[in-house]
């Protein structure tokens, strides 16, 4: 990936320990990954790459 592109898009190792954190207040992983542009599997495999619109959503939900 170019920096540009670095910018654009996160690991899902990020997401991991956000997911640690709300399945330990009750929080399922799924609803909030759902209706993503990814699949859950897909979420879930921590080498993988998201996009940042999609994190940004992510985080959101996780707020809510």
């Amino acid at each position: 990936m170019s920096p540009d592109e670095d910018r654009k898009h996160l690991s899902c190792l990020a997401l991991t320990f956000f997911y640690d954190y709300l399945e330990s207040h009750g929080i399922s992983r799924r609803k909030i990954q759902d209706r993503l542009p990814y699949s859950p599997e897909y979420l879930d495999n921590r080498l993988n790459w998201i996009d940042y619109d999609t994190f940004l959503e992510i985080e959101d939900r996780m707020g809510s």
